[in-house]
């Protein structure tokens, strides 16, 4: 049998967790920006205060706004299905006392037009979350007002309210693994109809014809809730007061909701406002004062990212393991590559082979002993997830024969380091 051999071109780049920074990048805005996502490694868009929608097409270098149709709106939340497709929420004359009313926005090209789905609201929509391209759901909340749950299965044409009306009540972290399975928090004031001065988890198994509620005891001041489901069954929220001294919480599930285990996130007292999670173990939270932290072991410990800013933090976004971004205040928006602050190199021993098929190449990947137990994931150059494994012994075998010739981004993250490799197929 014939056996070929192929040369790699591989460098390994261990990142130590406490050394990663991130990257203030240039927006020409001063908006109090309070959503950001990226539907592509290239293509984002972040919105604010003052009717602000921005839109980068180089992964963050340049921004621009894409309109200025809603002056003095303020928008807190953003989610695109694709480059094109996208909604946006908030709420119009937000100098009113005590708040805005609520607005829902669409566009079907990429932001150079939008489509007002929804005006006139009682409260200002703080909350969305877009299921697909017609699925979406809506919530929000403000003091002195009539709060509500409202889903569309059409694109947004049509709206329909699901649960209760809840008065003086914040509503947040919403989030559906299916168009009948959903998730978020609610607090209601002492002037509350149901559960008052109290902070409750909602779920619902038939897309919000009925909920369940889990009445958290003892709550006090204001909670503001974030969420993210990494896969169908690890799921987290946090909960944090807008005072920003109370300490803060992790609502964890690992059997897609059914039961829930919540506990403090150790030596951290603050307001938090975006949860992002890469996989089920390792996620980033964002907060005010410019804190970013992350954690690698699902939320038993975490670790402090230096942000070069000390704005408050409203959102995170990661398209990739490797590639996240972060909005807030005074037009800030940050950029996180893995790999781009280097502490350490080593070489990793490696062999590269095509055995019996000459078209079947495979990478052998021997790594440090302290990696096994270690996720790694192969994606091409645009960030694109093409492998998910485990390692489960000291020696890997990564299979190319599937792809075509070119360059790969092969990156392992452990508990305690990160590393990323260049890959030539």
């Amino acid at each position: 049998m014939k056996k070929l051999l192929f040369t790699i071109a591989a460098v390994l780049f261990a990142v130590a967790l406490n050394a990663q920074t991130w990257t203030v990048l240039t927006t020409n805005s001063t908006s109090n920006l309070k959503g950001i996502h990226f539907p592509s490694s290239t293509v984002g868009y972040a919105v604010g205060d003052n009717g602000t929608i921005l839109k980068t097409t180089t992964s963050g270098t340049t921004w621009t706004s894409v309109t200025s149709a809603f002056p003095g709106d303020w928008f807190w939340d953003v989610h695109f299905v694709g480059i094109d497709t996208g909604y946006v929420c908030g709420e119009t004359d937000p100098g009113s006392n005590p708040c805005g009313l609520g607005i829902v926005l669409k566009t079907v090209n990429g932001g150079a037009s939008w489509t007002t789905l929804l005006s006139g609201l009682a409260s200002p929509v703080r909350d969305l979350f877009v299921l697909s391209k017609d699925t979406v759901f809506i919530c929000g909340g403000a003091e002195g007002t009539n709060s509500r749950i409202a889903k569309s299965y059409d694109g947004g044409t049509t709206w329909t309210q699901i649960g209760l009306t809840y008065y003086d009540a914040m509503l947040g972290g919403l989030y559906f693994l299916n168009a009948n399975k959903g998730f978020l928090g609610i607090y209601e004031s002492v002037f509350g109809t149901y559960n008052p001065g109290l902070a409750t988890w909602l779920n619902t198994l038939n897309g919000g014809t009925n909920f369940t509620s889990n009445v958290i005891p003892s709550s006090i001041s204001y909670w503001n809730f974030a969420s993210d489901f990494p896969s169908p069954t690890v799921g987290y929220f946090t909960r944090s007061t807008y005072v920003g001294t109370d300490a803060v919480y992790l609502r964890k599930t690992t059997d897609g909701g059914t039961t829930w285990t919540e506990s403090a996130i150790p030596s951290f007292a603050g307001s938090i406002y975006g949860l992002d999670f890469v996989n089920p173990s390792t996620g980033y939270i964002v907060g005010a004062a410019g804190v970013i932290k992350k954690t690698s072991d699902n939320g038993s410990s975490w670790t402090s990212q230096t942000s070069n800013t000390t704005q408050e933090l409203r959102s995170v976004c990661f398209v990739t393991p490797g590639l996240g971004f972060a909005a807030g205040a005074n037009g800030t928006i940050l950029k996180y590559i893995l790999g781009t602050d280097i502490s350490e190199s080593t070489q990793i021993n490696e062999s590269t082979q095509a055995y019996p098929n000459p078209t079947a190449a495979q990478i052998t990947l021997v790594v440090n002993p302290n990696l096994i137990g270690s996720i790694y994931r192969l994606t091409d150059v645009l960030g694109r997830v093409l492998q998910t494994s485990q390692i489960n012994a000291q020696s890997a075998v990564l299979h190319l024969e599937d792809y075509p010739q070119g360059l790969y981004l092969l990156q392992i993250e452990g508990q305690n380091q990160q590393e990323i490799k260049i890959v030539k197929n």
